[in-house]
């Protein structure tokens, strides 16, 4: 992960992680634990769109306690 001395940089984890999750359904895929046709693996992306939504909402309520 991290040694002690180095500070986690957030915004570059938060879009890695973001942009990890939208290419999961091809990396699945390409890894064979999905097979998958075209349009099962547009619901896959179309969920996984969905939870990164959701956790940007949840983040922008959540940001709300604490404003600046």
């Amino acid at each position: 992960m991290t040694d002690n001395n180095t500070p986690i940089c957030y915004p570059f984890l938060h879009g890695y992680l973001e942009q990890a999750l939208r290419g999961l359904p091809y990396d699945l895929v390409r890894e064979g634990f999905l097979l998958v046709d075209r349009s099962e693996q547009d619901k896959l992306e179309k969920l996984i769109d969905e939870k990164i939504k959701s956790a940007h909402k949840a983040e922008r309520e959540h940001a709300k306690q604490y404003p600046s």
